[in-house]
């Protein structure tokens, strides 16, 4: 079952710390606690007590290294694997069947094609159904239930990986960058679909299909992530 964000990591306050130290120079407890929204008071205690960092602050924590370009690290991995679990190499899994009768109806914009290629319409067309999809699923998979959705791809860009039709679950809750995970976003009006990593302040989008080139994404065009597509669906014909 997925931790709840509220909840404590596995990584301690002094491990996170002394981390953080030998990436930044003179870095202080103080300014610590500040990324972390406490304060060194408190955070001294908790360090005393063996405390770990809590699921928000390892997001506070990983917001502020992607900010000081210092993303290229374990330590970094380590915290983007805890705040947003990756199974099996980051490869988006298949939705499987369940015994468990305990399912979710999400939202379906079957109107949306993620394009897997060059770009469709812009992601903005209005719920047309629901799907039902097992709520243990959604939990094996770290994906919220409230805000799990499912479009549609578009393209072979992401072939074999994912194909043209496929039924995309995209968690809009997810939306800080982990390198080499899937994405659902918008970019210069397109609604796209691609694997993203970190380039210094940079974006790459890479596509699982070697004959389409990875690209970086201009800043002065419109981008925003949708969310991390968790899975997908699709028929056996």
């Amino acid at each position: 079952m997925a931790k709840k964000k509220t909840e404590l990591t596995d990584i301690k306050l002094e491990d996170a710390y002394n981390a953080v130290k030998t990436l930044k120079e003179k870095f202080t407890k103080t300014e610590f606690a500040v990324i972390i929204e406490t304060n060194k008071q408190n955070l001294g205690g908790r360090i005393s007590n063996n405390g770990s960092l809590s699921f928000d602050e390892a997001k506070l924590l990983l917001k502020y290294l992607l900010s000081e370009d210092l993303s290229d690290n374990s330590f970094y991995k380590e915290l983007s694997q805890t705040v947003n679990p990756i199974k099996s190499r980051n490869e988006i899994k298949e939705v499987k069947s369940s015994d468990n009768s305990d399912f979710a109806e999400l939202n379906v914009r079957g109107n949306v094609g993620l394009s897997c290629g060059y770009g469709t319409v812009v992601y903005n067309d209005n719920v047309t159904g629901k799907c039902r999809v097992p709520h243990q699923t959604l939990r094996e998979y770290g994906a919220s239930v409230s805000s799990t959705e499912v479009v549609y791809a578009q393209g072979d860009s992401m072939s074999p990986e994912i194909k043209s039709g496929d039924a995309l679950l995209v968690d809009t809750s997810q939306t800080d960058i982990i390198d080499g995970v899937v994405y659902a976003f918008n970019y210069d009006g397109q609604p796209m679909c691609k694997r993203l990593q970190k380039i210094g302040k940079g974006i790459k989008a890479i596509s699982s299909n070697p004959l389409f080139d990875p690209f970086i994404i201009d800043f002065t065009c419109q981008f925003n992530i949708v969310g991390r597509v968790v899975g997908f669906m699709r028929p056996i014909l």
